[in-house]
């Protein structure tokens, strides 16, 4: 119902009911965004925030100049670059700590925007800006994650408490007023903590976690936090055995902290730390330490047992807590620790109590230290019977520190008993120095060795790095490795055979019998249908045997299918297809023999004489050459010059061409003289195959003399994805010909014809530098084992490239 207010002149003009507020328009009533749009919605309002103290913030919209709202999500903008920079030594953080940190980040910003832009006038209500209305809590994660103090309550059943990027000055007072029912002292840093909502939400309730289930804490994660003074009554969570603090603002720790005598694992990386608590390193089970990225200058392991020093008193005071349990401290310096990660500090080696390393240390680390002098402490640490790893890269250490009789101490008979790597990277050490003082050890010395992981160097030695570092590419160590892992299966096979060879033979087996049921089920002939079928192939297999004893009258017709006149080109099936000729019955198969390469039956066809491409692929059913009867490997198809029998299982030596002296090659390289391309990719030929003698009939070419045939060379070979280890024959053919000096290289010169050279996908460990003296314009020799060269040798410069590199090394 609307009613009529005058005007100034008089007139009536209707007004809304509402019009207590004259600077507002009635607005729809807020509705409710769901998860995505929030998240839209910070992001697009984050993205166009300033900082508070920026010059060009708005001051507040008067009522004058305020326009009607609506309720669409206001347009998307491109978000800024100015983004955080992370540190490229911190650790790898969860992908939801990840969003966390960058959406208080962009809570940050808005809340900076709203303190600058909303300002509630003394008028009241009027000048509140609607865009407040419903807006999240300061305990709201846009995650979906618990708030913090509904993450404490439920930390009391599982004993394990994460709040890690939530932004926290200090740990929260609630930790110890829900867990310990104890209000911990104010601290000076934090004089004001901020404010967790007094009640859980519906969620978790108070009284969720009754007294017989609420567990002791014993893992705390508070990392990525701002948090700059732990409170003193920490000490008191006593079955505490895991603390995560990395990447906060800790200057100092309290000295109750020593009383934790349960902890296991502590991580205090990327803190702001100058010195540790008094007891610290009279820790009884502390295992793991990382203390790096800090400001520490001394490791003061005798310091908790100096008898110069007055120990100092128990933090947990008895008249307090008279219930508290007796704190028991080590008798030596961290007994169990077995890490230990101090690098990126400012320790110097003369701080470092050396008389009192832990004993049972294997990892130290102190990389990116002021080091100078550490003649001392090598020595200190020779003793160490557990240690593996010692790493001192880019430290201020130089041959100084390297004396011959640095580990010549009587007392220690056995220096460095298990060390299998010592980084020292980027600094002044030589090689000399390090082989000198060393000499004592009982490992062989390395200076090639990787020493990114101690499980990969090989027992009994110890790996070395000294100077510039070297990075190596992922396809070079997992080349490396698995270069390894075949070495370790190739030797383990050869013990495996010669333990065989050595045995006494084995009795004769004895002759199983088997019933007729139980052969009837290997063959898979218990079904009716099975049967049925079994006997219609035995029946097709006997005609197929008809067939092939026929084909000396059959052939001419049966192969016509298979030849191309135009391109002059027989191709036969793969041996695990079935063709049937036009015309016949799917029961008639083709008389053609499953052997790979017939020549029985090709050789008498009237087009062998102009044959020139003759293409086998596929035919695996057996591995086996068909040859005339009474051949003695000489000439058949003068024409031929293009041979595929890709994929055909073939072997350095095939049935039906066991007695020709070079195996398969030598065989192919004389029944076909005018050949120029050879495809024997993806079979079982192996570096044997490939002998001096066979290489010199492929690929050289000559005249006819004594009644023989002239040979053409081949241009083309493939010899992809065999199992070929080395190419020693080519290295002896390229060193004895193209090396040599005077008239018989010039003639060889001009005989050779291979063009293209194709051996990827091989086990080839190693390329020989006289490999680069081959005239080839096509070498390829992706997917092998070799580390040396690089790939990028061939990727960026091609075989022209990969062959002068190659003819360098032969210089050296």
């Amino acid at each position: 119902m609307n009613r009529s207010v005058p005007s100034s002149n008089g007139s009536s003009s209707p007004k809304p009911a509402r019009s207590r507020l004259p600077s507002f328009e009635r607005e729809p009533a807020p509705r409710k965004l769901s998860a995505a749009q929030c998240s839209r919605r910070l992001r697009t309002i984050s993205s166009n925030a300033k900082p508070s103290g920026s010059s060009s913030a708005q001051p507040p919209p008067s009522d004058r100049t305020r326009t009607k709202s609506t309720t669409k999500a206001p347009p998307r903008s491109r978000p800024t670059e100015q983004e955080p920079v992370t540190p490229s030594t911190a650790p790898a953080l969860s992908l939801k700590e990840a969003i966390a940190l960058k959406r208080a980040e962009a809570k940050k910003a808005l809340a900076a925007q709203k303190s600058t832009a909303m300002h509630v006038s003394s008028a009241g209500i009027e000048d509140a800006s609607p865009s407040t209305w419903g807006a999240a809590t300061a305990d709201d994660d846009d995650l979906g994650r618990l708030s913090v103090r509904e993450t404490i309550e439920r930390a009391r059943s599982s004993g394990s408490l994460n709040i890690a990027s939530r932004d926290l000055p200090c740990l929260p007072s609630a930790l110890f007023e829900i867990h310990l029912s104890v209000t911990p002292e104010k601290l000076s840093s934090v004089p004001e903590e901020p404010p967790l909502p007094e009640k859980p939400s519906r969620r978790v309730t108070s009284n969720s976690t009754t007294w017989y289930d609420q567990q002791d804490l014993t893992f705390l994660r508070a990392r990525n936090n701002q948090i700059v003074e732990i409170q003193h009554e920490i000490s008191l969570f006593g079955s505490l055995k895991t603390i995560d603090l990395q990447h906060n603002r800790l200057v100092s720790l309290p000295e109750s902290f020593a009383d934790l005598t349960s902890l296991v694992n502590l991580d205090l990386s990327h803190n702001a730390l100058t010195s540790l608590p008094t007891l610290f390193f009279a820790l009884p089970s502390l295992s793991v330490l990382d203390i790096s990225h800090n400001s520490l200058t001394t490791l003061p392991f005798n310091m908790p047992f100096d008898p110069a020093k007055k120990t100092p008193a128990p933090s947990r005071r008895s008249s307090d807590f008279y219930s508290a349990p007796e704190i028991v401290r080590a008798t030596r310096p961290l007994p169990h620790l077995t890490s230990l990660d101090a690098s990126h500090n400012k320790i110097v080696a003369s701080a470092i109590h050396s008389h009192g390393i832990p004993q049972d240390l294997k990892t130290f680390n102190l990389t990116y230290n002021p080091l100078a002098d550490v003649a001392e402490l090598l020595t200190s640490l020779s003793a160490v019977t557990q240690l593996v790893e010692l790493r001192m890269s880019k430290c201020d250490i130089d041959d100084t520190s390297f004396p011959t009789s640095l580990l010549s101490s009587p007392a220690n008979a056995r220096p460095f008993p298990k060390l299998a790597v010592l980084d020292l990277e980027e600094t002044r050490v030589t090689k000399e120095s390090v082989s000198g003082a060393f000499s004592a050890v009982a490992q062989t010395i390395d200076f090639e060795a990787s020493i990114n992981d101690p499980r990969t160097v090989p027992a009994g030695t110890l790996a070395v790095a000294v100077g510039k570092r070297i990075v190596r590419e992922a396809w070079e160590i997992e080349a490396e490795r698995h270069a390894q892992r075949l070495l370790e299966k190739r030797s383990g096979a050869n013990l495996r055979a010669a333990s065989a060879a050595s045995a006494a033979p084995p009795p004769p087996p004895q002759p199983v019998v088997k019933e007729q049921w139980e052969i009837d089920a290997e063959q898979g002939l218990l079904s009716e249908g099975a049967q049925r079928r079994a006997r219609a192939e035995a029946a097709q297999r006997a005609a197929d045997d008809v067939a092939v004893a026929a084909s000396a009258t059959d052939a001419p017709q049966a192969l016509d299918r298979y030849w191309d006149a135009r391109s002059l080109t027989l191709t036969f099936p793969p041996s695990t297809s079935r063709s049937v000729r036009p015309g016949a019955s799917a029961s008639s198969k083709d008389p053609l023999p499953r052997a790979t390469l017939p020549l029985a039956l090709i050789a008498p066809q009237s087009f062998a004489d102009t044959l020139r491409v003759l293409d086998l692929r596929g035919r695996r059913a057996e591995p086996a050459f068909v040859l005339p009867e009474g051949d003695d490997y000489g000439p058949l198809l003068p024409q031929l010059e293009t041979l595929n029998l890709e994929g055909c299982a073939l072997s350095n030596a095939v049935p039906g061409a066991e007695a020709a002296e070079g195996g398969t090659l030598r065989v192919l390289a004389r029944l076909f003289p005018s050949l120029r391309n050879l495809e024997l990719a993806y079979n079982n030929l192996t570096g044997a195959a490939l002998a001096r003698e066979v290489l010199e009939e492929l690929v050289f070419a000559s005249e006819a003399n004594g009644g023989g045939a002239r040979r053409a060379g081949l241009r083309r070979l493939c010899l992809c994805g065999n199992k070929i280890g080395e190419l020693d024959g080519l290295r002896e053919l390229a060193q004895a010909v193209f090396g040599a000096e005077g008239g018989d290289r010039d003639e060889c010169r001009n005989r050779w014809t291979l063009e293209e050279l194709d051996v990827r996908e091989n086990s080839i460990a190693a390329l020989a530098g006289e490999l680069g003296l081959l005239p080839l314009d096509i070498f390829l020799v992706d997917g092998n084992l070799f580390r040396v060269p690089p790939r990028r040798v061939w990727e960026r410069e091609g075989t022209k490239g990969l062959l002068t590199w190659l003819r360098g090394r032969l210089g050296n």
